[in-house]
């Protein structure tokens, strides 16, 4: 898992059941000073969710359409 994978997983851990905007995400993993898009955030959550998929718990993190996503369920797991 590279460090922004990781951070990235702290950050829906520490907000479970809360739903973060695309913006949000960016700003506390990528920081609003950085020179690449919004876009990134969607890249590695895809990143993120295929390497959950080895620990069966890809499901748990949701796409909230046009919005950002949430982390949801049992997280006992990760």
């Amino acid at each position: 898992m590279t460090s922004k994978e990781y951070d990235l997983l702290q950050y829906f851990l520490h907000n479970r059941e809360q739903i973060l905007t695309r913006d949000q995400i960016f700003d506390r993993i990528w920081g609003i000073d950085s020179e690449t898009n919004y876009g990134i955030v969607d890249l590695y959550v895809h990143y993120l969710r295929k390497k959950l998929v080895e620990h069966d718990c890809d499901q748990y993190i949701r796409t909230i359409r046009n919005v950002g996503y949430i982390l949801k369920g049992n997280q006992e797991h990760v």
